[in-house]
């Protein structure tokens, strides 16, 4: 069996653990669906693919490998944010998905930049990160609020770097399109063009 037919069957066994999850809050209507469906859709699609035997060529091994780290690692930080600041109040969750949906932007700028530490200054990345947390816990619903501040803050970062920031989704958009695989209509959440 070679090292992709593995990670196929990885991604299966964690897809039955986390479909009810994902379903859910595809049902929900919340932002972290429509954030992370572009992953979600372009592995289900290179998985579908290896089903039917099609010829997978090395560069969407190398995209499946790639989206189902990142999609396991946003399942794994949502459920965490949810059990941290939720605990069982799902409508709770589900009306402050769009401040969850900046703090896993946050996190993925963080981990997309990393290698750029000793240049960058992520201090008004971190504000804006409390100022969120913060606003959970009060219920404060200014959602634009928190998300103009984020947008000025990656703004900041980005320019030091004199270049555009795309993310993970962003290349999943684009992937997805390249693929033919149509996305949720309505508001996209592309970390990279807006916020």
């Amino acid at each position: 069996m070679s090292q992709f037919h593995i990670v196929l069957k990885d991604y299966e066994n964690w897809k039955m653990d986390n479909v009810t999850f994902i379903e859910q809050m595809k049902s929900d209507g919340t932002i972290l669906y429509r954030r992370i469906e572009p992953v979600y859709a372009v592995l289900d699609k290179i998985y579908a693919m290896s089903v039917k035997e099609e010829n997978i060529d090395e560069d969407l091994e190398i995209i499946f490998q790639i989206g189902f780290n990142y999609l396991h690692g946003q399942i794994t930080l949502i459920r965490l944010y949810r059990d941290k600041l939720f605990g069982a109040d799902h409508e709770r969750f589900v009306r402050f998905s769009p401040l969850l949906g900046y703090l896993l932007s946050i996190h993925d700028i963080r981990s997309d930049l990393e290698n750029h530490e000793e240049e960058l200054d992520f201090s008004r990345i971190d504000d804006v990160e409390s100022l969120i947390e913060t606003m959970i816990a009060e219920g404060d619903t200014r959602f634009d609020y928190a998300g103009d501040r984020l947008k000025k803050a990656v703004d900041e970062l980005t320019d030091v770097l004199d270049s555009e920031y795309a993310g993970t989704v962003d290349i999943f958009v684009e992937i997805a399109r390249n693929l033919g695989i149509g996305l949720t209509e309505g508001e996209t959440y592309v970390v990279g063009r807006d916020l």
